[in-house]
């Protein structure tokens, strides 16, 4: 299941700011997050101590898809499907600063190397 949500003048958090909710799964804890836009903040620069990215885990292609679709819908930039070898991914610029992972599970890290090998080198 997935979802997003457009939030204008939303009270959710007792802002009113145009907002985004993203959730995966059932949503709620630990599923969503809320994205809101704030021009009186100064803007994040890349380094020590801030986030890159930040990752929501999906089941397969089909959703990755349905994801690529939806926040195209919402006017969101995405670089479309990406074939990561270990998992598939689609990734999408929810701000200037703000970059979102969508990933499936599979099929994993253990495809080129032995469980009891793993991470000893670089594939």
């Amino acid at each position: 299941m997935m979802k997003l949500i457009h939030l204008t003048n939303s009270c959710k958090l007792n802002i009113f700011k145009p907002q985004h909710l993203f959730e995966t799964g059932e949503g709620g804890n630990g599923a969503s997050i809320i994205v809101e836009h704030n021009d009186s903040l100064t803007p994040s620069r890349q380094g020590f101590g801030t986030v890159h990215h930040a990752a929501f885990r999906v089941d397969d292609r089909e959703e990755l898809d349905k994801w690529d679709n939806q926040l195209r819908n919402f006017n969101f930039q995405t670089l479309g499907f990406i074939e990561r070898y270990f998992f598939k991914s689609l990734y999408a610029r929810v701000s200037p600063q703000i970059l979102f992972e969508f990933a499936t599970d599979g099929p994993g890290f253990m495809g080129d190397e032995l469980y009891e090998t793993l991470g000893e080198k670089l594939s």
